[in-house]
């Protein structure tokens, strides 16, 4: 997300809309004609579980790193 509230974000609206662009992408990906084959994950019952527990720890990781403690807690 740009820190300048002036520069308009390229796939998103604002943080819970994207844009008709990245839908396209998103559908193109889904039936597998996508240009981007490293956007996103594709879940399913066989790996939602490990990929739930995956973001969990990477989470943890970003949480605790000195960035985010600047980004939050600095003034």
């Amino acid at each position: 997300m740009p820190t300048d509230p002036k520069i308009e974000m390229k796939w998103h609206w604002e943080a819970s809309h994207y844009k008709h662009e990245l839908g396209l992408i998103v559908l193109d990906r889904l039936i597998g004609l996508s240009e981007y084959q490293d956007f996103g994950v594709v879940l399913n019952s066989g790996n939602i579980k490990e990929h739930l527990e995956n973001q969990k720890k990477q989470r943890a990781i970003f949480i605790d790193s000195e960035k985010y403690k600047k980004e939050v807690f600095a003034n």
